[in-house]
Protein backbone atom coordinates (compact mmCIF):
# COMPACT_ATOMS: atom_id res chain seq x y z
CA UNK A 1 0.00 0.00 0.00
CA UNK A 2 1.32 3.43 -0.97
CA UNK A 3 0.54 6.30 1.40
CA UNK A 4 1.57 9.72 0.06
CA UNK A 5 -0.12 13.12 0.11
CA UNK A 6 -0.13 13.43 -3.66
CA UNK A 7 0.35 10.74 -6.27
CA UNK A 8 1.97 11.41 -9.62
CA UNK A 9 2.06 9.53 -12.91
CA UNK A 10 5.40 7.97 -13.78
CA UNK A 11 5.61 9.92 -17.03
CA UNK A 12 5.42 13.15 -15.03
CA UNK A 13 8.32 12.26 -12.76
CA UNK A 14 10.67 13.70 -15.35
CA UNK A 15 9.21 17.11 -14.59
CA UNK A 16 10.13 16.90 -10.91
CA UNK A 17 13.14 19.12 -10.08
CA UNK A 18 16.29 17.12 -9.44
CA UNK A 19 16.98 18.20 -5.86
CA UNK A 20 19.88 16.47 -4.15
CA UNK A 21 22.68 16.90 -1.66
CA UNK A 22 26.18 17.67 -2.86
CA UNK A 23 27.65 14.97 -0.67
CA UNK A 24 31.07 13.45 -1.18
CA UNK A 25 32.90 12.74 -4.42
CA UNK A 26 31.43 9.24 -4.39
CA UNK A 27 27.82 10.38 -3.91
CA UNK A 28 25.87 10.19 -7.16
CA UNK A 29 22.07 10.37 -6.76
CA UNK A 30 19.66 8.86 -9.27
CA UNK A 31 16.85 10.94 -10.72
CA UNK A 32 13.40 9.73 -9.72
CA UNK A 33 12.17 9.16 -13.27
CA UNK A 34 15.32 7.18 -14.12
CA UNK A 35 14.84 4.84 -11.17
CA UNK A 36 11.09 4.38 -11.79
CA UNK A 37 11.54 3.70 -15.51
CA UNK A 38 14.42 1.30 -14.87
CA UNK A 39 12.32 -0.73 -12.42
CA UNK A 40 9.31 -0.86 -14.75
CA UNK A 41 11.39 -1.69 -17.84
CA UNK A 42 13.38 -4.41 -16.07
CA UNK A 43 10.15 -5.87 -14.70
CA UNK A 44 8.72 -6.13 -18.20
CA UNK A 45 12.00 -7.44 -19.64
CA UNK A 46 11.81 -10.31 -17.15
CA UNK A 47 8.39 -11.25 -18.52
CA UNK A 48 6.47 -9.98 -15.50
CA UNK A 49 3.13 -8.28 -16.00
CA UNK A 50 2.27 -5.10 -14.09
CA UNK A 51 -1.30 -4.84 -12.82
CA UNK A 52 -0.95 -1.40 -11.26
CA UNK A 53 1.72 1.16 -10.46
CA UNK A 54 1.62 4.25 -8.24
CA UNK A 55 4.22 6.92 -7.53
CA UNK A 56 4.66 9.90 -5.25
CA UNK A 57 7.37 12.34 -4.15
CA UNK A 58 8.06 14.23 -0.95
CA UNK A 59 7.20 17.96 -0.76
CA UNK A 60 10.90 18.86 -1.04
CA UNK A 61 11.23 16.58 -4.12
CA UNK A 62 14.18 14.67 -2.67
CA UNK A 63 12.31 11.41 -1.97
CA UNK A 64 10.53 9.00 -4.29
CA UNK A 65 7.95 6.47 -3.14
CA UNK A 66 6.39 3.82 -5.35
CA UNK A 67 4.28 0.71 -5.51
CA UNK A 68 4.08 -1.86 -8.31
CA UNK A 69 1.47 -4.60 -8.13
CA UNK A 70 2.43 -7.59 -10.25
CA UNK A 71 -0.17 -9.63 -12.10
CA UNK A 72 -0.42 -13.43 -12.06
CA UNK A 73 2.61 -13.96 -9.84
CA UNK A 74 0.62 -15.71 -7.11
CA UNK A 75 -1.87 -18.38 -8.06
CA UNK A 76 -4.51 -16.94 -5.76
CA UNK A 77 -7.07 -14.27 -6.71
CA UNK A 78 -7.37 -13.04 -3.12
CA UNK A 79 -3.70 -12.01 -2.83
CA UNK A 80 -1.58 -9.45 -4.62
CA UNK A 81 2.21 -9.51 -4.90
CA UNK A 82 3.64 -6.03 -4.58
CA UNK A 83 6.99 -4.28 -4.96
CA UNK A 84 7.55 -1.23 -2.77
CA UNK A 85 10.09 1.44 -3.77
CA UNK A 86 11.76 4.21 -1.81
CA UNK A 87 14.77 6.46 -2.40
CA UNK A 88 16.10 9.78 -1.17
CA UNK A 89 18.59 12.02 -2.96
CA UNK A 90 19.48 14.04 0.15
CA UNK A 91 21.49 11.17 1.71
CA UNK A 92 18.71 10.22 4.17
CA UNK A 93 18.23 6.65 2.92
CA UNK A 94 19.36 4.48 -0.03
CA UNK A 95 17.50 3.03 -2.98
CA UNK A 96 15.29 0.40 -1.36
CA UNK A 97 13.01 -2.23 -2.86
CA UNK A 98 10.79 -4.50 -0.79
CA UNK A 99 8.33 -7.14 -1.89
CA UNK A 100 5.54 -9.33 -0.56
CA UNK A 101 1.78 -9.50 -0.10
CA UNK A 102 1.76 -7.05 2.79
CA UNK A 103 3.95 -4.20 1.54
CA UNK A 104 3.60 -0.71 3.02
CA UNK A 105 5.31 2.45 1.74
CA UNK A 106 4.55 5.80 3.33
CA UNK A 107 5.82 9.35 2.91
CA UNK A 108 6.49 9.43 6.67
CA UNK A 109 9.49 7.25 5.67
CA UNK A 110 7.99 3.96 6.87
CA UNK A 111 8.53 1.03 4.53
CA UNK A 112 7.85 -2.63 5.23
CA UNK A 113 8.14 -5.88 3.34
CA UNK A 114 10.89 -8.34 2.46
CA UNK A 115 13.94 -6.25 1.50
CA UNK A 116 15.24 -7.32 -1.91
CA UNK A 117 17.45 -4.33 -2.74
CA UNK A 118 19.22 -1.72 -0.62
CA UNK A 119 21.89 0.29 -2.42
CA UNK A 120 23.46 3.65 -1.67
CA UNK A 121 23.80 6.33 -4.32
CA UNK A 122 27.44 5.95 -5.26
CA UNK A 123 29.64 6.25 -8.31
CA UNK A 124 29.86 2.86 -10.00
CA UNK A 125 26.29 1.88 -9.21
CA UNK A 126 25.05 -0.23 -12.12
CA UNK A 127 21.38 0.60 -11.73
CA UNK A 128 19.96 -1.85 -14.27
CA UNK A 129 21.98 -4.77 -12.90
CA UNK A 130 21.10 -3.99 -9.29
CA UNK A 131 17.41 -3.58 -10.07
CA UNK A 132 17.36 -6.84 -12.00
CA UNK A 133 19.03 -8.64 -9.08
CA UNK A 134 16.42 -7.18 -6.76
CA UNK A 135 13.60 -8.30 -9.01
CA UNK A 136 15.09 -11.78 -9.17
CA UNK A 137 14.94 -11.88 -5.38
CA UNK A 138 11.31 -10.75 -5.64
CA UNK A 139 10.48 -13.82 -7.70
CA UNK A 140 12.19 -16.00 -5.12
CA UNK A 141 10.14 -14.28 -2.43
CA UNK A 142 6.93 -14.93 -4.36
CA UNK A 143 7.82 -18.63 -4.58
CA UNK A 144 8.33 -18.75 -0.81
CA UNK A 145 4.93 -17.12 -0.33
CA UNK A 146 3.30 -19.60 -2.70
CA UNK A 147 4.92 -22.53 -0.90
CA UNK A 148 3.73 -21.21 2.47
CA UNK A 149 0.23 -20.68 1.10
CA UNK A 150 0.07 -24.23 -0.26
CA UNK A 151 1.31 -25.64 3.03
CA UNK A 152 -1.38 -23.74 4.95
CA UNK A 153 -4.02 -24.91 2.48
CA UNK A 154 -3.01 -28.51 3.15
CA UNK A 155 -2.97 -28.18 6.94
CA UNK A 156 -6.43 -29.03 8.25
CA UNK A 157 -7.39 -27.71 11.70
CA UNK A 158 -10.33 -28.13 14.01
CA UNK A 159 -12.27 -25.47 15.92
CA UNK A 160 -10.26 -26.04 19.07
CA UNK A 161 -6.94 -25.22 17.39
CA UNK A 162 -8.55 -22.31 15.54
CA UNK A 163 -9.74 -20.85 18.85
CA UNK A 164 -6.28 -21.34 20.38
CA UNK A 165 -4.67 -19.42 17.51
CA UNK A 166 -7.22 -16.63 17.83
CA UNK A 167 -6.46 -16.25 21.53
CA UNK A 168 -2.71 -16.36 20.91
CA UNK A 169 -3.06 -13.59 18.28
CA UNK A 170 -4.56 -11.41 21.01
CA UNK A 171 -1.89 -12.44 23.55
CA UNK A 172 0.77 -11.30 21.07
CA UNK A 173 -1.00 -8.03 20.35
CA UNK A 174 -1.68 -8.78 16.69
CA UNK A 175 -5.45 -8.51 17.10
CA UNK A 176 -7.44 -7.07 19.98
CA UNK A 177 -9.58 -9.36 22.12
CA UNK A 178 -12.64 -7.33 21.15
CA UNK A 179 -12.18 -8.28 17.48
CA UNK A 180 -11.76 -12.01 18.00
CA UNK A 181 -15.52 -12.47 17.85
CA UNK A 182 -15.46 -11.09 14.29
CA UNK A 183 -12.57 -13.39 13.36
CA UNK A 184 -14.46 -16.35 14.79
CA UNK A 185 -17.61 -15.41 12.88
CA UNK A 186 -15.60 -15.24 9.65
CA UNK A 187 -14.08 -18.64 10.46
CA UNK A 188 -17.45 -20.29 11.15
CA UNK A 189 -19.31 -18.66 8.25
CA UNK A 190 -16.72 -17.54 5.65
CA UNK A 191 -17.62 -14.66 3.34
CA UNK A 192 -16.05 -16.54 0.43
CA UNK A 193 -16.58 -20.13 -0.70
CA UNK A 194 -12.83 -20.56 -1.23
CA UNK A 195 -12.35 -20.43 2.55
CA UNK A 196 -14.93 -23.04 3.55
CA UNK A 197 -12.32 -25.84 3.88
CA UNK A 198 -11.21 -26.16 7.52
CA UNK A 199 -7.55 -25.28 6.97
CA UNK A 200 -4.95 -22.87 8.31
CA UNK A 201 -5.34 -20.91 5.10
CA UNK A 202 -9.04 -20.36 5.72
CA UNK A 203 -8.33 -19.20 9.27
CA UNK A 204 -5.57 -16.90 8.03
CA UNK A 205 -8.07 -15.27 5.70
CA UNK A 206 -10.58 -14.96 8.55
CA UNK A 207 -7.99 -12.77 10.26
CA UNK A 208 -7.14 -10.75 7.15
CA UNK A 209 -10.81 -10.13 6.37
CA UNK A 210 -11.26 -8.48 9.77
CA UNK A 211 -7.96 -6.58 9.38
CA UNK A 212 -9.35 -4.83 6.28
CA UNK A 213 -11.22 -2.55 8.67
CA UNK A 214 -7.99 -1.32 10.27
CA UNK A 215 -5.96 1.69 9.22
CA UNK A 216 -2.87 0.83 7.11
CA UNK A 217 -0.37 0.89 9.98
CA UNK A 218 -2.63 -1.22 12.18
CA UNK A 219 -3.13 -3.66 9.29
CA UNK A 220 0.62 -3.99 8.95
CA UNK A 221 1.01 -4.93 12.59
CA UNK A 222 -1.95 -7.30 12.63
CA UNK A 223 -1.28 -9.23 9.43
CA UNK A 224 2.51 -9.09 9.54
CA UNK A 225 2.89 -11.62 12.34
CA UNK A 226 0.25 -14.15 11.34
CA UNK A 227 2.42 -16.62 9.40
CA UNK A 228 4.94 -16.74 12.27
CA UNK A 229 2.05 -17.16 14.71
CA UNK A 230 0.75 -20.18 12.78
CA UNK A 231 4.23 -21.68 12.44
CA UNK A 232 5.20 -21.40 16.10
CA UNK A 233 1.94 -22.44 17.77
Amino acid sequence: MLMVKEKIKRNNLKNIPFIHADGSDRFKPVEHHELANTIVNQTKDMGLSIKKEQWGVSPDHTSLFGEIVLDKVLDNPTMEFTIGIRQNNNMRFPITLVSGTNVFVCSNLMISGEIVLKKRHTIGLHLQDEVRSGLTRCIGNSKDITDTMEMMQNNEINNSRANDLMMESAHQGLFSYSHLKEVQKEWITPSYDDFKPRTEWSLYNSFTEVAKKYNPIRQQTAVGGLVELFSNN
